[in-house]
């Protein structure tokens, strides 16, 4: 289970930093907000994993992790965050069996 409040609120805070076109900006406030520990490329809490990538296009490699990098964050929904330039902010839900879903 998952706590949906939280998550919600991710999303929420994501999609209001549409078009910041900053990775590293959107990264920062967003592990401020959250109170996220990075941990390699991956911010965590509690609650969620998130993993923020830039792309040019919209097209999305599915190389985001190695599974067993993503395997010690299995016990929660770990998300990757999509900034593309000038554009929206995309989220996906990403589990060890690399099910991309949109969110």
């Amino acid at each position: 289970m998952y706590n949906e409040e939280i998550i919600n609120k991710l999303i929420l805070f994501i999609q209001s930093k549409d078009g910041i076109a900053n990775k590293d900006m959107l990264t920062e406030q967003t592990k401020i907000i959250f109170n996220l520990t990075k941990d390699r490329s991956v911010y965590y809490c509690s609650d969620f994993a998130v993993r923020f990538c830039k792309a040019t296009t919209k097209n999305f490699s599915n190389t985001v992790l190695s599974l067993s990098a993503l395997q010690k964050y299995d016990d929660k929904p770990f998300i990757v965050c999509l900034e593309w330039q000038e554009l929206d902010n995309r989220l996906r839900r990403l589990h060890t069996v690399f099910f991309l879903q949109q969110i």
